[in-house]
């Protein structure tokens, strides 16, 4: 059963910037974000601020669908994971920052 429990709302990319400043996130960090949508967040995640890596649980597929074209095509398979799946299944034994 495929369902959410909240409305896909875009975050601004001011805003994301601001989260991940104030998260400290940098090298050596493992980013998760649950819930993740478009991706948006993972992406500036490492591009921006060199996180080693990061992980997104999206539960919709058609997010997912359009995330990892993105993730494609801006080349970042290795260091952007993308789950399709439920975000209370999520193991979180790796993670340094996590965004909700």
């Amino acid at each position: 059963m495929s369902w959410t429990t909240a409305p896909y709302l875009p975050t601004s990319p001011e805003i994301v910037r601001r989260m991940l400043k104030i998260a400290r996130v940098g090298p050596g960090d493992v980013v998760y974000d649950l819930g993740c949508g478009d991706c948006r967040i993972l992406i500036m995640t490492v591009k921006e601020f060199g996180a080693d890596r990061a992980v997104g649980y999206e539960i919709r597929e058609d997010l997912c669908g359009a995330a990892l074209a993105e993730i494609e095509r801006q080349g970042l398979q290795s260091r952007v994971k993308l789950v399709n799946g439920d975000l209370f299944n999520t193991d979180l034994y790796e993670v340094t920052v996590l965004m909700l």
